[in-house]
């Protein structure tokens, strides 16, 4: 089943809500009228009570035990209900001596009056309300009211207030509707933006006479697509490298596989070549290495899990690491402590890149019998050599991906120092490289 809109249900939802409400309201004003009527018609009895109690019974003659007919021709221009009121007279002993023509003939004697203190006595009956006055002259008044008439009276009078309330609330849900419908335009338009979107299509959406409400929804929709283009530059920037990084090797790869199958050629050239291919594979196997970690710094996002580095610990475990090497170039390899570095915070996984990488690339272009000096300060971690350092196109260049200075014949990939500085850009550090006065290359990072 296909879910329902949100206009939709909104809409829904507001007309069950306000249809309720309404009805609540009727009802109040239902009870709430019939307790207003119930006071003021028991007023009315009362009052109509005591003027017939006013009027001496005894002196009336038989002709004018009779009620003027209401239905005269002064009257019946008007509307009104000639049964709003019954009434009916007993003498003390119950018996009746005077009644309107319509339902007080019908009243039977209730002597509960008699015997109260209280002169006035409200009964109840399934059809009637009546009111029972114990008046001086020795007379007992009873004046009735039917309870039918008063639930219509009710009815009509909740009626007369909730009827021109439906009308507006009917006209409140469709002025509701009409504006709703209105304001949601600009999310439609945005919707069919969206479905009408090219997949290449990097641009920023415009949010003009959008509501505020769904202004950061489309801050985060931008957001997105930014990530997403940077994501596809980054893609696209990996596969071109790889294709151009890769086709070197794998070239030099295939000619000394040729090499090796030719037949002619000495079991020593054949361990040659072989060698060499091996070197080779080993090399294309480094650079994808160093290609997949340079997309998955270039991936990460900007707000690192980051915790206390512990230099030592790190920096130790890198040197034991690369040791063998250093031992094969007879390279030392000195680490000092002039005061802990204890404020950094940092990926530690990323740091032990920083770290290996930079010794690395010590290690291989230093000369043989060379010493590389690793310092840790309170703000700062130097890694300096005792080399012969490099000119200032190769010092201003230093971290541009696969750059190697020429003339080099050292085997590598020009990724490593460009790692560096993407860690060091992650942790918003700062990296300089300089020459040393006595010779060889300096490299500062500031924490």
């Amino acid at each position: 089943m296909r879910k329902l809109s949100l206009k939709l249900r909104f809409i829904i939802y507001f007309c069950i809500a306000t249809f309720a409400t309404w009805l609540v309201a009727t009802g109040i004003s239902y009870i709430l009228s019939k307790q207003i009527l119930r006071e003021v018609f028991d007023s009315q009895q009362v009052l109509f009570a005591k003027r017939l109690a006013s009027i001496d019974i005894n002196k009336l003659h038989a002709k004018d035990k009779q009620l003027i007919d209401i239905k005269s021709k002064a009257i019946k221009r008007f509307e009104y209900d000639d049964d709003i009121l019954s009434f009916a007279v007993f003498n003390l002993y119950g018996k009746k001596v005077f009644h309107d023509d319509e339902d007080g003939e019908d009243f039977v004697f209730n002597d509960t009056v008699l015997k109260q203190q209280d002169p006035v006595y409200m009964q109840d009956t399934k059809k009637w309300r009546i009111i029972w006055l114990r008046a001086k002259n020795n007379t007992i008044i009873a004046v009735g009211q039917e309870k039918e008439y008063r639930t219509e009276m009710a009815q009509k009078m909740a009626m007369a207030q909730a009827l021109p309330w439906l009308i507006m609330l009917a006209l409140l849900m469709i002025i509701t509707i009409f504006t709703l419908s209105r304001e949601l335009a600009p999310l439609n338009k945005l919707a069919k933006q969206l479905k009408q979107r090219r997949p290449e299509d990097d641009s920023l959406i415009q949010s003009n006479n959008a509501p505020q409400e769904i202004q950061p929804f489309i801050d985060a929709l931008n957001s997105l697509f930014t990530k997403i283009s940077e994501m596809i530059v980054r893609e696209r920037r990996f596969t071109e490298n790889a294709a151009h990084e890769l086709r070197s090797p794998l070239a030099a790869l295939r000619i000394q596989a040729e090499v090796a199958q030719i037949a002619t050629i000495s079991s020593a050239q054949q361990k040659t070549a072989l060698s060499n291919l091996m070197l080779g594979i080993d090399r294309a196997s480094r650079l994808i290495d160093q290609l997949l970690t340079l997309s998955r710094l270039d991936a990460e996002n900007k707000q690192l899990e980051k915790e206390p580095i512990d230099w030592s610990a790190l920096i130790n475990s890198e040197i034991n690491l690369l040791t063998p090497l250093a031992h094969k170039k007879q390279i030392n390899i000195d680490y000092q402590v002039i005061e802990s570095n204890t404020t950094a915070m940092g990926v530690p996984l990323f740091i032990s890149l920083l770290i290996r990488n930079l010794i690395d690339n010590a290690l291989k272009y230093c000369l043989e019998g060379s010493t590389i000096i690793i310092t840790e300060d309170k703000s700062s971690i130097t890694i300096e050599d005792n080399g012969n350092g490099v000119d200032k196109e190769t010092l201003a260049r230093l971290g541009e991906r696969f750059y190697r200075p020429a003339g080099i014949d050292i085997t590598g990939s020009g990724l490593g120092v460009s790692i560096v500085k993407q860690v060091i850009i992650l942790h918003h550090w700062h990296i300089s490289f300089y020459n040393r006065p006595e010779g060889g290359l300096g490299i500062k990072i500031k924490t």
